[in-house]
């Protein structure tokens, strides 16, 4: 503690010795107000010798207060005030080491300065010796111990607008649940914990299924997954938030979950001990997620089966991107979700296809469950003209169009854009501006009907985040997505019991040997 003391008092002493001009200010103030005083009242010897204990004393609390800003200002200007009081050091010893620096460079300045003044008013030399004692001890002194009893309540006082204290009475009642738990909870607390629980459970308040908090750990892995690698089993899952039911939408090749069994269209229904529906889907993702070559119990149900697998979690190399000539004038591409590289890597597929002499182009946008916005608009613009993707609306009113630019590079290849019930948000976005616009020939099912935007966010300081839904799109023309989706201009329905687990490009699909056949008529 004495160290501290002795380090802030050294630290403003530096300080008030940089900036003198504040010590004579206060000085030459204390000695222009005596100085007057005869002045007005007349040079009388003994009406001066009267007055002059109460005039010192004025002149000194008017000179104290007009140094008292130099306690606090310079640290409050470059920040060390906030560093102070967020500190772990005691507020107190900080405070008082600052006050009793203030009394240095101004109470003990302003006393030996009395001595001066006492000789002008004639005052007898032992009742200046009284008045500067009693000056040095208790005068200059009283002011600054009262400001540093002020500050003193900085512990647990803070100055905010009525607008800010309103905003935390609405939080009250968290807190006072904090205060119970911690002070009768039969065990110790995990505030982390509860913290986590806390947020989340202020967001689920909202009833968005597509708002929700991630923990520093699932904020982390959210964007490890982003980049196309994890560890895991390798499925992918499209919650219903009407049903409550969680279907496998597609099987990664060369996963665990292939090899054990698994297939698309599985609704999984239980992982080790979370029954999984929406609610507590990313419980379940978190549980599959792990260690690479350790096992990990899944349920699903296969039609009316119920269906226990074992799967042993391996390095999951996920490609949004797939390709291949379906013959020698269609080409196709399969793009599973706009993630990662996927804008660029499409790209690439494309030109590659071209290259092949494609005359027609089949885009795969089924059990797509959506993704980053931006990389759908990129992959519009890579066969529109200029001109709108889809419409934004805020809760205000705003509207915020994507668009597509003029850069001279749409292609101008036949497309047909293959979707199911499955093709959401950005697919949603990317196949409405397509048809919109006269691009594609849609060719499914009708697609899921999330025609909601996110915003994903960090919160705090642990590393935490969240996803936000902001903003509601529309078509180029103007037509509504949320929970109607988009209608295809072609239907095509897969045969009862058809899972889809085809070999990329394989005709035997029913749903792409119509597209392929709906290419083949645009040549």
């Amino acid at each position: 503690m004495l160290n501290l003391f002795l380090a802030v008092v050294r630290r403003d002493l530096m300080l008030a010795l940089r900036q003198k001009s504040d010590i004579i200010q206060t000085l030459f103030f204390f000695a222009v107000v005596i100085t007057l005083v005869p002045l007005g009242v007349g040079a009388e010897q003994n009406l001066l010798r009267t007055m002059a204990p109460g005039v010192v004393w004025v002149a000194a609390l008017l000179a104290a207060l007009l140094s008292l800003p130099r306690i606090f200002a310079l640290d409050h200007a470059d920040g060390t005030l906030e560093q102070m009081v967020i500190s772990a050091e005691p507020l107190t010893i900080i405070v008082l080491a600052k006050v009793f620096a203030h009394w240095l460079t101004t109470g003990v300045p302003i006393t030996v300065f009395t001595a001066l003044f006492g000789v002008m008013f004639d005052l007898p030399l032992d009742q200046c010796v009284v008045l500067m004692v009693s000056l040095l001890l208790t005068g200059c002194a009283l002011l600054p111990t009262t400001i540093s009893d002020l500050a003193t309540g900085m512990d647990d006082t803070v100055t905010i607008s009525r607008d800010e204290y309103e905003r935390l009475q609405r939080y009250a009642e968290l807190d006072e649940i904090w205060q119970i738990v911690e002070q009768y909870y039969y065990q110790e607390p995990d505030t982390e914990s509860m913290l986590d629980g806390a947020e989340m459970g202020l967001l689920y308040g909202l009833g968005d299924p597509y708002t929700y908090y991630y923990t520093p750990e699932q904020y982390a892995q959210l964007w490890a997954d982003d980049e196309g690698e994890y560890a895991g089993i390798g499925i992918q899952i499209m919650g219903d938030y009407t049903t409550g039911l969680c279907t496998i939408s597609r099987v990664f090749l060369d996963s665990p979950a292939l090899d054990a069994g698994l297939r698309k269209g599985d609704v999984l229904t239980r992982v080790e001990d979370i029954d999984v529906v929406t609610t507590t889907l990313q419980d379940a993702v978190n549980i599959m997620r792990g260690e690479p070559g350790t096992p990990v119990n899944v349920q699903v149900q296969r039609g009316d089966q119920l269906m226990d697998f074992v799967v042993q979690r391996a390095v999951v190399h996920v490609n949004w991107v797939n390709s291949c000539m379906l013959d020698s004038e269609v080409g196709y591409i399969s793009l599973y979700e706009f993630s990662g590289d996927c804008s660029p890597s499409f790209a690439v597929h494309l030109d590659n296809l071209m290259n092949q002499g494609a005359k027609a182009l089949v885009i795969d946008l089924r059990d797509n469950p959506g993704g980053w916005v931006d990389d759908a608009q990129k992959v519009a613009d890579m066969f529109l003209e200029e001109g709108n993707v889809a419409s934004l609306v805020y809760r205000d009113g705003t509207t915020e169009l994507y668009t597509t630019t003029t850069d001279g590079k749409e292609n101008p290849i036949p497309l047909v854009v293959l979707v199911n019930e499955y093709s959401a948000s950005a697919s949603e976005i990317l196949a409405g501006a397509l048809q919109d616009r006269g691009r594609a020939t849609i060719v499914g099912t009708q697609t899921f009907g999330k025609g909601v935007v996110q915003y994903v966010l960090p919160v705090g300081t642990r590393g935490a985040g969240m996803q936000l839904t902001v903003a509601q799109y529309y078509t180029p023309n103007g037509n509504e997505v949320h929970k109607v989706g988009i209608t295809p201009d072609i239907e095509a329905t897969l045969p009862e019991g058809d899972t889809t687990m085809y070999d990329i490009g394989d005709l035997n699909d029913a749903q792409l040997r119509k597209a392929y056949e709906v290419a083949l008529e645009m040549i």
